[in-house]
């Protein structure tokens, strides 16, 4: 081997090794977030047991996932019952303003006692019935009333369109963002997979006395950053479906959580 690739070859090793301690403290400090966010001891050792997968044929329907945030935003369901509670407030207020027929009635029984507080036997009877009509004449308060509650009911129905609008943009944005990741994953993998050709024909050009070492090495970093760009690529992909999953309210969905079946377990314990 030449010198020149002596030095080459040591100057590698050693940038890999500096990266690798950089990335051991990367993974000891997101540990230590896990835990911290898990809240369990911080000597607990995680040790990942499943590969990372994800479904590349997953076709994301818009229109459904708009309807599924429609039913499952907090946010929405908040402004949607909002909405029918400034109905209600408005036709009260309306109702208010209305002239107002009423029946009234009553029954009165009265018994006597003697002033030794003994019982009588004289007693009477007294039967009333009436009709009331009230018509609320030049009452300002009533009128003022009505317009506040119209005025509310306004804004709260304006409000919620708005919402419905700014929902779809962002299950738009969030699915748009979804399909660009998975195609990022389809050609990070296309890559890492021509890189590890490419290093498969380098060291057979080595056997032959075609190449060198220091090539090998160099095909080598290509192979590892094609590994991680794929890695990144597919982590970056669940990022956007969790997001997803966020702007359409099916957080728990997506990751399996139940939370009913968990609280009538535990209801079942006591």
């Amino acid at each position: 081997m030449a010198k020149i690739e002596i030095v080459q070859t040591e100057a590698d090793i050693a940038t890999r090794e500096v990266s690798l301690i950089a990335t051991e403290n990367s993974v000891d400090a997101a540990r230590l977030a896990l835990i911290k966010l898990l809240e369990i001891g911080r000597h607990v050792k995680i040790n990942p047991t499943e590969q990372i997968t994800i479904n590349e044929d997953m076709v994301l329907n818009a229109k459904e996932l708009k309807e599924t945030a429609f039913k499952n935003r907090i946010d929405f369901l908040t402004s949607n019952l909002n909405l029918e509670i400034a109905k209600m407030n408005l036709g009260q207020a309306k109702n208010n303003m209305l002239p107002d027929l009423s029946l009234t009635g009553g029954y009165r029984h009265n018994r006597t006692f003697t002033s030794d507080e003994s019982y009588s036997p004289s007693q009477s009877e007294n039967w009333d019935a009436g009709i009331k009509f009230t018509v609320p004449l030049r009452d300002l308060t009533l009128k003022q009333g009505y317009l506040n509650a119209k005025i509310n009911f306004k804004k709260t129905e304006t409000g919620i369109l708005q919402l419905k609008e700014n929902i779809e943009i962002e299950v738009e944005d969030s699915i748009r963002t979804a399909e660009m990741k998975l195609r990022q994953v389809k050609l990070a993998k296309q890559a890492n997979k021509l890189s590890r050709q490419k290093l498969d024909i380098e060291n057979e050009k080595l056997k032959a006395g075609r190449s060198s070492n220091f090539q090998i090495l160099t095909y080598q970093n290509d192979l590892v950053t094609s590994q991680n760009n794929e890695l990144n690529a597919i982590i970056d992909y669940l990022n956007s479906i969790t997001n997803l999953h966020k702007t359409t309210g099916t957080t728990l969905e997506g990751w399996g959580i139940k939370i009913a079946e968990r609280y009538l377990d535990e209801k079942s314990l006591e």
